[in-house]
């Protein structure tokens, strides 16, 4: 199974640590955080593989992903760039985690 989540990379360069904030508008939890696009990267990868995990493990249906045309940012964000994740997901894969 395929499933593809949107995220938005919010830079924080205010921050005594500056870095990246990564959220999932479609997962309903925080998110997770990476100093640098590509550690911010792997970490919105793990993060949003143990979202979905949850999920199947409980065996919930995971939200549906939105399509990025409809994500619209606040102009006012720290907003820098955005990207789409994938996430290739069988349901054994997931027994490994």
């Amino acid at each position: 199974m395929l499933i593809s989540y949107p995220a938005i990379f919010y830079y924080d360069e205010e921050d005594n640590n500056p870095g990246y904030f990564i959220h999932f508008p479609d997962i309903p939890a925080a998110g997770t955080q990476g100093t640098s696009i590509d550690d911010g990267m792997e970490m919105a990868s793990d993060w949003l593989g143990i979202q979905v995990a949850h999920y199947f493990e409980n065996d919930e249906v995971p939200p549906s992903p939105s399509s990025v045309n409809d994500l619209s940012p606040e102009k006012t964000t720290l907003l820098r760039t955005m990207l789409i994740l994938t996430l290739y997901m069988t349901r054994e894969s997931l027994s490994s985690l």
